[in-house]
């Protein structure tokens, strides 16, 4: 036995000594050790590290603890790319944050017309947003509060008055009951803790409170109301407390899908916590309301049986960050799934007979290489295996 395997064996032996039980002798003459036994902390009793990764506000910002955690995209680079190619499109100053976007344009309007918009107002008002267009919603918060410019008034008004003031907005019946549900527990809650103006009255319907909690107390607080749920939580958060939050809605989730960020079979709330992880603090806001926007003007990012809201402003931009986010492949160059694939350098023309699949890959690698336009060669397009032309043509343009 060498010497590194004594002292091994040694080293061995002192640990199993040390963390033995007592025997049973010394249980029954009560003759232990005076001093405790070290025990071995166990590793669940360590505290994780991405558990401790915690923003300022008390946020959890490990992408380790989302729904996603082998999927790294997007990066941050990525979610840039897109912020930046976005914003030219839709002029957009990501140093202003000047845009059109439906709830940043509420919360302008709102501000203006109502004084400074409270954390109150915000919910409400994104509730009212929930099934409808931005601009509806609007006009119907706006209905809403020049009949009742006090949410006391609102919760002491009659059911069917306030259905007629949001009714524009649809679903009026189902939003009033919410609304007036929020309201009672609001003033109930101020009443259990005695809050109280100076005059003896009760204070004025309110959550600024909220502005003092760490952002996952305030979901907590918010979510438990009925029909609040993490889109419209997020939106107070970021819209109105300027918290770092990334709200996910239909335009949002369904672009995102398509860019590869999110798994094809995502929902939206596994959207929302998947990118609100994802998304750099520092451009939250910018990408979520650029992407609203985007959704509502762009044919190719637009849903299958969808249609425009908004005139297009142009080409989209999000074609090379989409094709950069797809997973790299771990096969290599002389495998099956690569075998006929040629990279095209840019400039050279090419005439190559290829399969529909390898047609498919080559247009791939094509756009990551930056090539945006097809070339004028014409190739021809067989279909090897069957020994037949392909029936869909025979001519086909291969990418430059």
């Amino acid at each position: 036995m060498t010497a590194r395997s004594t002292k091994l064996a040694a080293v061995k032996k002192e640990e199993e000594e040390e963390y033995e039980p007592k025997s049973r002798k010394e249980e029954e003459e009560g003759t232990t050790n005076p001093s405790p036994r070290p025990m071995k902390p166990l590793k669940s009793e360590e505290p994780s590290a991405r558990k401790q990764k915690l923003n300022k506000r008390g946020a959890s910002t490990s992408a380790e603890d989302g729904p996603f955690p082998n999927l790294t995209y997007p990066l941050p680079n990525q979610c840039h790319e897109a912020r930046d190619g976005l914003a030219c499109l839709h002029s957009y100053n990501p140093a202003t944050g000047a845009s059109n976007t439906g709830l940043e344009i509420a919360a302008q309007e709102t501000s203006k017309n109502h004084g400074q918009q409270s954390v109150l107002d915000s919910l409400i008002r994104t509730i009212l947003s929930q099934n409808t267009t931005d601009n509806t919603s609007l006009r119907a918060f706006n209905s809403l509060k020049a009949v009742f410019p006090t949410w006391e008034e609102v919760l002491a008004a009659p059911s069917a008055v306030v259905e007629d003031a949001i009714r524009e907005g649809g679903l009026a019946e189902i939003k009033t009951a919410r609304i007036k549900t929020i309201l009672t527990t609001v003033r109930d809650e101020a009443a259990a803790v005695g809050l109280k103006e100076e005059d003896g009255s009760p204070p004025p319907l309110s959550l600024e409170y909220l502005h003092n909690l760490p952002t996952d107390e305030v979901k907590a607080a918010l979510t438990r109301f009925k029909g609040v749920g993490p889109k419209t939580v997020s939106c107070v958060l970021m819209f109105t407390m300027q918290r770092p939050e990334f709200p996910v809605d239909t335009h949002v989730w369904r672009i995102s899908k398509r860019l590869g960020w999110v798994p094809p079979n995502a929902s939206r709330e596994q959207t929302y916590e998947h990118m609100n992880r994802r998304v750099p603090d520092a451009i939250k806001y910018d990408l979520h309301v650029l992407l609203v926007e985007h959704g509502k003007r762009c044919p190719t990012c637009l849903g299958k049986n969808g249609r425009l809201s908004k005139e297009q402003h142009g080409p989209c931009p999000l074609r090379s960050v989409s094709s950069s986010s797809m997973p790299p492949t771990s096969a290599s160059p002389s495998s099956s799934k690569t075998k006929g694939l040629v990279k095209v350098e840019k400039g050279a023309p090419v005439k190559i007979e290829v399969t529909v699949s390898a047609l498919k890959r080559c247009d791939v690698i094509g756009r990551e290489v930056g090539h945006r336009e097809m070339a004028a060669n014409e190739i021809t397009h067989e279909d090897t295996s069957a020994g037949r032309t392909d029936k869909r043509g025979s001519k086909r343009r291969l990418l430059n």
